[in-house]
């Protein structure tokens, strides 16, 4: 076959391609695969957003109960018989990295959030395929944030939209808290009692705290946040030392 005869079948073939790409476009109605936003997609996108504002915010109260944990059967190094984690153990520091805590929150959250989601069950008509959710939890000046890819098909009839990024803001003073606790053990180092100077961080920004004595030389501390401008309730973070 001569050159001229190679290049008109590249050309016949061309053509093929691009009417079949056109002809799918002009008949995807009747093959029932239309992607469309005319269907009511905002309220199942809506109720997303509002587990994930709702999961989210929750986790925070969780996990700062905790001690920076997302529960009990992760295990710090030390803890009391009640399960409230030593930071402080015969002078030496447990307190958990603020990254540490970012994905404490993240595994609380995904352990909760399907709850609230409940398969969609309340949205008859339509049906919803869910993808991997992946989420990334940092905690900020004055709030939580939470990014989430949660590939999603909502499909109504004939219709379909998919949508996949989230994201949840929850003002919060997580990281003062959190900053004033830290300021605290960092300045136990090398002390084999209770350093009540070292509360100067949290009485400045405001954090109210109690201590509970024990025989043994353990002292439970709760960091109390009562700023009702960012926090929807009082943030408890809790932990224990060990003098």
């Amino acid at each position: 076959m001569n050159k001229r005869g190679q290049v008109t079948i590249f050309i016949i073939l061309a053509i093929l391609i691009v009417a079949s790409v056109v002809l799918f476009f002009v008949f995807r109605d009747n093959l029932g695969i239309e992607e469309t936003k005319d269907i009511q997609s905002s309220l199942v996108v809506n109720f997303v957003e509002g587990c994930m504002d709702e999961t989210l915010n929750n986790s925070i109260y969780a996990v700062a109960a905790n001690g920076g944990y997302s529960g009990y059967s992760y295990f710090s190094r030390q803890s009391t018989e009640s399960g409230v984690r030593y930071y402080f153990f015969r002078e030496s520091n447990y307190m958990p990295s603020k990254s540490l805590v970012e994905k404490q929150i993240e595994e609380y959250f995904k352990r909760k959030f399907f709850i609230c989601i409940n398969d969609f069950s309340d949205f008859n008509g339509y049906s919803v395929e869910e993808g991997l959710l992946k989420v990334s939890v940092r905690i900020k000046e004055e709030k939580v944030v939470l990014e989430a890819d949660y590939p999603l098909t909502i499909v109504q009839g004939k219709n379909k939209v998919r949508v996949r990024d989230f994201k949840s803001e929850i003002p919060s003073r997580l990281n003062i808290i959190y900053s004033s606790v830290k300021y605290f053990i960092d300045n136990h180092k090398n002390r084999k009692s209770l350093c009540l100077g070292c509360l100067k961080m949290a009485i400045e920004n405001d954090i109210y705290i109690d201590m509970e004595s024990s025989y043994d030389g353990t002292v439970v501390f709760i960091f109390r946040d009562n700023s009702p401008e960012l926090n929807s309730k009082p943030i408890e973070w809790v932990f224990a030392n060990k003098y």
